[in-house]
């Protein structure tokens, strides 16, 4: 019976295992990477940057609504 309602939690499990990358990354590596991550190893352009902080922003809306307080399955609750 437990392993039957397993699925849930486990699919919830999986959709914050999309944003693993940017959840354990340092915060210094991510912004150094943000504005002088180039290929040249200079400084990236306005529009690149512009665009990685939407990817962000978003990514940071899709987590936020991932973890709302309390989330209920068939047997299991969980506190997120």
């Amino acid at each position: 019976m437990i392993l039957e309602n397993l699925g849930g939690p486990n699919a919830l499990l999986e959709s914050y295992k999309a944003y693993e990358d940017l959840l354990n990354v340092g915060t210094t590596a991510l912004i150094k990477d943000l504005f002088q991550g180039a290929e040249d190893g200079g400084k990236k352009e306005l529009e690149e940057i512009r665009e990685q902080c939407k990817h962000y922003e978003k990514a940071y809306l899709e987590v936020m609504t991932l973890s709302e307080d309390i989330v209920d399955f068939k047997i299991f609750r969980v506190m997120t």
